[in-house]
């Protein structure tokens, strides 16, 4: 499956789209970057930005990404555990793989809006709308925006604890095409501006930070007793 999937990584259609996204995709490598010398994303700059953007729980379940960035990480670098550029766009990949057809289903109805226009609050709402019924007519459990916001205030960002036995599986990847991952695209909905990019996940980052002191105090009182920090604000993270 490694194989297979790294020969669409490497191929003219998919470097054509990491080349035409280069711009918006490094900027956001960047940014969620722990340390700006470094060239790589640590497992909790990964799950950070998929937490902020709601990949996770909105287009897959938290331990998808846990089993992504292990199957990324398990060959090499094991003791840094971390992720080159090439292997976020990887990462990418694989995300959209898992969740192609919700993209699909994106990028059809958005295939037509001008190149780098971002969507508006009604557009997010009808995004989160055609994600939902799409898992129910696969017979996928939809979650609330309140039950996605609480998957996040509750996962371990400090520790991949995906069972070692889980295999990292992929489903109908004879069907996956770049249009796909443009519907990644779409759901991610960069701007093309850099100015206004820099904005958007930095106001990301500001709502990442809305934990009052008293409520991290008590999030790691909880996790202290062995509980889960259900205390954080269901604000701290973008949902549709």
């Amino acid at each position: 499956m490694n194989r297979r999937l790294n020969e669409y990584h490497q191929s003219e259609p998919f470097k054509a789209f990491y080349s035409k996204h280069e711009k918006q995709l490094q900027q956001v490598f960047k940014f969620y970057k722990e340390n700006q010398n470094s060239e790589y994303l640590t497992f909790k700059s990964f799950m950070t930005f998929a937490a902020q953007f709601n990949i996770f729980p909105s287009l897959l379940p938290p331990e998808q990404l846990n089993l992504i960035f292990r199957s990324l990480t398990k060959e090499h670098r094991k003791a840094l555990n971390v992720l080159s550029y090439d292997e976020f766009l990887q990462g990418l990949l694989r995300i959209a793989v898992k969740s192609q057809s919700m993209l699909a289903k994106l990028y059809e109805r958005y295939k037509n809006k001008v190149e780098g226009e971002v969507l508006g609050a009604k557009e997010h709402e009808e995004m989160y709308n055609i994600i939902n019924k799409t898992k129910k007519e696969e017979g996928q459990e939809s979650l609330t925006k309140d039950q996605e916001n609480q998957i996040k205030a509750d996962f371990n960002y400090e520790m991949n604890i995906v069972a070692k036995d889980k295999e990292d599986e992929y489903q109908k990847i004879e069907l996956f095409t770049p249009e796909i991952m443009e519907g990644l695209m779409i759901f991610l909905d960069l701007p093309s501006d850099i100015k206004a990019l820099g904005d958007k996940l930095r106001s990301l980052q500001r709502e990442n930070q809305k934990l009052a002191p008293r409520d991290k105090k008590r999030a790691a009182m909880s996790l202290a007793k062995g509980g889960s920090p259900r205390s954080q604000s269901p604000s701290n993270f973008r949902s549709f």
